[in-house]
């Protein structure tokens, strides 16, 4: 019995393609979607650059503003919908946010299911950032929130916390993945790689690649830490940071301030894909996220699954990652990585020291971590499980519309 192709209308706040965590994960989960035979329909962020109408890899696009100043509201966009409305879709996808809801005004007034990818408990982190304590605020905050999981009929994420008590009987978890046909440590023999290593003289050093946004809850405020004492047992120790996000220039002021500098080299920002070269020439992973700096992951527990770990495992990097819950199921419980506590930087360190002394450890986590984003979190495979439940929504709903 052949599996019906589902008429998808996916609503994303992220520009695609692009190359922020995002966007990546929009696009990977559109278009390993329309792999399987589905058509999706794509409603996403529009930047200057890019065209209003666009077909992407199979994905039908449509581009429109989203945002005021900088920041993103795409209810602004709520003009567009009636375009949508004499369309006909089997189910709405939505990647949730506060000020979204656009896919599920569309879902009640189509009658049609809707299916929220939800990423943080992101209102909470609103009146977080915020510092929002009037009730007069928080209340239609709260109720507008409220209404898109009463709407929804199954939501996406990595941690139940993050999603609403009364909406938690129709959740799933599931992790985010990593295109393993792009980020791979074949890539370490290709004239690129060894362009990298000739330009930023990385001979004879001992890699440490930290990438991610240079925000505390990331670890940055660790690093100094961490690199002290890792230079104290690895004397060719050179962590490579990529990256930005506001905190770099102070973070490497600290660091050539006491001595450091040697021991380390920013690269700042780097272009996507210049990403899987740094990742296949380096030697460990590094994820210092701390819960401390971020009130929201010590609320709700660390509901992120960062596009940067799943990354490193597919490049075959050992990883070395701060042990939170979320993070110990993506490393395998130390089978793909080794776990450190947070604020502890010395065993960071003694833990890199571990991985650079001991060659059959480093081959067992890269090839453990290799091999569980092939065979179970690429993209695909998150696609392909993803199919299952928009398809078990889709009927169930098919099913229910019929008896009425």
């Amino acid at each position: 019995m052949n599996k019906h192709s589902l008429k998808i209308l996916y609503f994303s706040c992220d520009d695609v393609p692009a190359s922020h965590a995002g966007a990546v994960h929009t696009f990977e989960v559109a278009r390993n979607l329309v792999r399987l035979g589905h058509q999706v329909t794509l409603f996403s962020l529009r930047r200057n650059d890019q065209r209003a109408l666009e077909n992407v890899d199979g994905v039908k696009v449509i581009r429109v503003w989203q945002k005021v100043i900088s920041i993103k509201l795409p209810l602004i966009s709520i003009p567009y919908l009636p375009s949508l409305l004499n369309k006909n879709f089997d189910i709405v996808m939505e990647r949730y946010i506060t000020a979204g809801g656009l896919g599920a005004i569309y879902s009640f007034l189509k009658r049609i299911p809707l299916v929220l990818e939800v990423n943080s408990p992101h209102v909470d982190e609103i009146i977080h950032r915020w510092k929002i304590k009037s009730p007069i605020i928080k209340a239609p905050l709260k109720s507008w929130v409220n209404f898109q999981f009463r709407q929804s009929s199954a939501n996406i994420t990595t941690i139940s916390t993050v999603v609403p008590d009364f909406a938690r009987d129709r959740t799933y978890l599931l992790f985010w993945g990593a295109d393993h046909s792009r980020f791979n440590k074949n890539l370490r023999n290709t004239n690129t790689a060894r362009e990298i290593i000739e330009k930023y003289n990385l001979n004879n050093r001992f890699l440490i690649l930290f990438v991610g946004s240079f925000r505390e809850w990331q670890g940055i405020y660790d690093l100094p830490d961490i690199i002290y004492h890792t230079s104290r047992i690895i004397p060719d120790a050179l962590f490579l940071l990529v990256g930005g996000g506001g905190e770099e220039a102070r973070l490497m002021e600290y660091i050539h301030s006491n001595g450091l500098g040697r021991y380390c080299l920013y690269l700042g920002p780097q272009p996507y894909k210049t990403i899987p070269y740094l990742m296949a020439i380096s030697d460990v992973g590094l994820a210092p996220f701390n819960a401390s700096y971020y009130k929201p992951l010590e609320e709700f527990g660390f509901f992120w699954a960062p596009a940067k770990l799943m990354e490193y495992l597919a490049s075959g990097l050992p990883v070395v990652v701060s042990k939170y819950d979320t993070l110990e199921k993506i490393v395998g419980y130390g089978e793909r990585g080794i776990l450190v506590n947070p604020d502890k930087p010395d065993e960071y360190a003694q833990a890199i020291k571990m991985i650079r002394d001991n060659s059959s450890l480093r081959q067992k986590l890269s090839d453990n971590a290799t091999r569980y984003i092939q065979e179970e979190q690429s993209w695909g495979k998150h696609a392909e499980a993803l199919e299952k439940i928009l398809t078990n929504v889709y009927n169930y709903h098919k099913r229910q519309r019929s008896k009425k």
